[in-house]
């Protein structure tokens, strides 16, 4: 038996989903197991960036070509990861314990940045490339399914999958803002009102809970329920895909605040006063949180490299090494 938990949410899964999620518990809370933390993006080989992904810091590389792992996650003993080969345009491909699979045919530039599992469903979000439109899409077993039309841009950023719901969070953009936005299987839900751009970065389940994580006019906030709460420095905060996770009734966000004169990479629980990250440089964002019981991961990087840290502590080789460039994150519970 295992609990699988993505940089999203904190969910025990008999039936499996991600950077997108399945069935949620008011706690995961175990302090017999042990955990296997996947981290995900592309490693520099020479003058060329592979697409990687790392288990416990042990490496895999996953193509001899230059591309990129947006998304992570496990399915039983399956691995799953998304991303793109730079093709020109990038095209999205799928990578099932290693076996690569075309998810778009390259004739546009497709983008994925999460990905779910669901049985035997596979859920991809991102957005579809038409006529240089991006459009706001998700892929289900390789079908996709627009969210927006393409009478202007949107995309599509973060997914949870539970039971028979599917949850996305993203923008719509109204034509001269862009709107924060979920869809609740297929319906989309404004969270904000057009006077600023905004944006639902990530996503995350707990019970009956529906949490969006994201930023609107330079701050850090999350809707429970479409209800807002302000996390970081009003005007001088920022976050990124999958900066959000649920523990219960914990809301943990990763992101940074400016400085003013550099950026600096924190998470925050709850509404309580950031957390700073040991070694965090100047100019270093974090990405991604996931919480597994009392530990709290979070990746970040900047120009130099990637950064994972447990509990605020980095941990290697994903401490600023120089090449890696890793920030997609996926946590197991094994018991």
């Amino acid at each position: 038996m295992n609990y699988q938990i993505n940089s999203v949410q904190c969910i025990k899964f008999s039936i499996v989903i991600l950077i997108g999620l399945s069935i949620s518990m008011p706690s995961c809370k175990n302090k017999d197991a042990s955990i296997d933390v996947y981290v995900a993006g592309q490693i520099k080989i020479k003058d060329a960036f592979l697409p990687a992904y790392w288990k416990n810091g042990k490496q895999f590389i996953l193509a001899q070509r230059e591309g990129k792992v947006t998304a992570i996650t496990v399915s039983g003993k399956n691995v799953y990861a998304v991303g793109y080969l730079e093709s020109k345009p990038y095209q999205i491909v799928l990578w099932t314990n290693g076996i690569i699979r075309n998810i778009t045919d390259g004739l546009e530039s497709d983008y994925a940045y999460n990905i779910a599992i669901l049985g035997k469903d596979v859920y991809i979000v991102g957005y579809k490339n038409n006529n240089n439109n991006e459009i706001a899409a998700y892929w289900k077993n390789g079908i996709v399914k627009y969210l927006a039309d393409s009478s202007h841009n949107s995309k599509a950023y973060s997914i949870a999958v539970s039971g028979n719901n599917i949850y996305i969070a993203g923008y719509k953009n109204s034509g001269t803002k862009d709107i924060a936005t979920y869809w609740k299987n297929g319906t989309a839900i404004a969270l904000t009102n057009g006077d600023q751009d905004a944006y639902g970065c990530g996503i995350a389940l707990s019970g009956a809970d529906v949490y969006i994580g994201g930023l609107e006019n330079k701050t850090i906030k999350y809707w429970k329920n479409d209800d807002e709460d302000v996390i970081g420095k009003i005007g001088n905060s920022s976050c990124d895909i999958n900066c959000i996770a649920a523990n219960g009734t914990d809301v943990y966000m990763a992101g940074f605040d400016y400085s003013g004169t550099h950026n600096m990479a924190k998470y925050w629980k709850n509404k309580e006063a950031a957390i700073p990250l040991k070694d965090n440089l100047k100019g270093i964002e974090a990405s991604q949180i996931a919480v597994a019981g009392d530990n709290v991961y979070v990746t970040g990087e900047d120009n130099s490299g990637s950064y994972l840290w447990k509990n605020g502590i980095p941990v290697p080789p994903f401490n600023a090494t120089r090449n890696i460039f890793a920030t997609a994150l996926y946590i197991v519970i094994n018991k």
